[in-house]
């Protein structure tokens, strides 16, 4: 987006906001916060967590949105701003959100698309055979070495949750 806009490609920099909106923020970031937030199990301070990580990018997002959609993200800002610790009348007086390379969790990246592959793997095997996205489904996934097995361990939550699916990995 940054390149985008110091090449005075707007229409380059809204689309790719547009797609991290919908395609990311909507799309992934809130469907796999939804098993964290309903998990009884877990403590208010495990839940706040992932509710401050929603509120401060939906925040950045905003920013990052405001030169192109002002008055939509004017009217949120008002709302989501103080909950992310920002204070001030305006987003106007923000700072436009600078890119942090050492911020890059590359790993975290890599295990995230992995997860997200192997959900649209589930809902392309749901759709072909008409299997309703409510049924539990057993998947075996095949292929699969240590890592595959270590990130389907860790993500068993997001799997059973987000698409139904109990998955197993043959030893």
């Amino acid at each position: 987006v940054q390149r985008h806009i110091e090449a005075y490609r707007l229409d380059l920099a809204a689309k790719d906001l547009y797609e991290f909106t919908w395609n990311d923020y909507c799309d992934w970031y809130l469907e796999l916060s939804k098993p964290i937030l309903q998990d009884d199990n877990l403590s208010e301070a495990e839940k706040a967590l992932t509710r401050n990580t929603l509120i401060t990018v939906l925040e950045a997002l905003l920013r990052c949105l405001h030169p192109i959609t002002p008055f939509i993200t004017e009217e949120i800002w008002q709302s989501v701003g103080p909950l992310a610790g920002k204070l001030g009348p305006t987003i106007m007086l923000q700072p436009y959100p600078e890119p942090n390379e050492h911020d890059i969790d590359f790993r975290a990246n890599e295990d995230i698309e992995w997860l997200k592959v192997v959900i649209e793997g589930v809902r392309n095997i749901r759709g072909e055979m008409n299997i309703p996205p409510g049924k539990e489904l057993s998947v075996l996934l095949r292929k699969g070495d240590e890592n595959d097995r270590l990130r389907l361990s860790k993500n068993s939550q997001y799997l059973r949750t987000v698409s139904y699916t109990h998955l197993t990995l043959p030893t």
